[in-house]
């Protein structure tokens, strides 16, 4: 079953790759796709939960933007440097990192 499932999407990419191109058709781009962040912090003490994010976010450049496997790794890069900053100076707000005297003001 699986060898049939695997065969079966890649003629399925074949064709729906393939026919629209064909004679001089629409040309058939990719996006790097969407993602969700779901992370749940704990207070490592109490095992508290303390917040809980979920945040789904897209490649902007949909079908109308030329992709390859290039461009496709610097949006989602984008997205995880976002996820990464925005984490950050949340938890700057609350905690100061090592080595600061107060939290950050944003």
């Amino acid at each position: 079953m699986a060898k049939i499932t695997t065969a079966l999407a890649a003629e399925f990419k074949q064709v729906f790759t393939q026919e629209p191109q064909a004679d001089g058709g629409y040309p058939v781009v990719a996006s790097a796709g969407q993602m969700t962040l779901y992370v749940e912090l704990y207070d490592s003490v109490t095992n508290t939960l303390l917040p809980r994010v979920i945040d789904p976010e897209a490649d902007n450049r949909g079908l109308a933007g030329v992709a390859s496997s290039v461009t496709n790794k610097v949006a989602a890069d984008q997205i995880l440097r976002r996820w990464a900053d925005t984490l950050r100076k949340h938890l700057e707000a609350v905690q100061p990192p090592p080595g600061n005297a107060t939290p950050a003001v944003n």
